[in-house]
Formats: structure tokens, C-alpha cells, sequence
């Protein structure tokens, strides 16, 4: 059985990571398509995601959350398989693992 992503010191290891928001009404082709072809993240480093708006910056980290399940790929985050665990499962890991503040969220109503 290979290693997992934990066990090769990687907080995060993506492969082939496929993601797609379709266009409404369920026309062929896709509004946007996130690829990552290879990245790895070692436990206790840093990442930025840089770029302009519109390229996937959040979409990666809704996968990377687990409230977005990738299309085609592997996704492992602390030595879980976000692209084949379960709803429940992935839940668990953004409850104990993960803190996003989302950009549109308004935290305080009237500001």
C-alpha cells in the first residue's frame, strides 16, 4: 500500500486536481475549470495564493476544506482523501481542521 501524503511529511499533496463550475441550465462546457497538475505543501510551511480575481484562489480552498469534492484527481490533506471521503467525513475535517473567512461573509451585518 503506498504512503500517504501524512506519512511523506506533506500537509497537503494534490495530483491532477480537477475541478469545474458548470454554466447554469447544464450546458456543456464549464463557466471555470481549476487544474493543478502537482503541488505539495510540507507540514509546518507556508503557502500564498497569489493572483488575480477569478483564477481559483477560492475555489482551491474550498477543496483544500472539503466543502468542494474534486471532479478528477487525488486531493490529501493531513493523510485524508478529500476526493473520496464521505460528506460526513469531510465536514469533520473542516470542523476540527480548518479556518476560512470567506471575503463575501458579512460578519458583522450593518458594516
Amino acid at each position: 500500500m503506498p504512503a500517504s501524503a501524512a506519512d511523506r511529511g506533506l500537509a497537503i499533496r494534490a495530483r491532477d486536481l480537477r475541478f469545474s463550475y458548470r454554466e447554469r441550465g447544464g450546458h456543456e462546457g464549464a463557466s471555470f475549470a481549476l487544474w493543478l497538475p502537482s503541488w505539495d505543501v510540507p507540514r509546518g510551511a507556508s503557502a500564498v495564493l497569489h493572483g488575480p480575481s477569478g483564477c481559483g484562489k477560492s475555489t482551491l480552498l474550498n477543496l483544500i476544506s472539503g466543502a468542494l469534492r474534486p471532479e478528477r484527481g487525488s486531493l490529501e490533506v493531513e493523510g485524508l482523501d478529500l476526493a473520496t471521503a464521505s460528506e460526513a467525513r469531510r465536514r469533520a475535517h473542516r470542523i476540527r481542521s480548518v479556518g476560512i473567512v470567506f471575503q463575501d461573509f458579512p460578519l458583522v451585518d450593518y458594516l
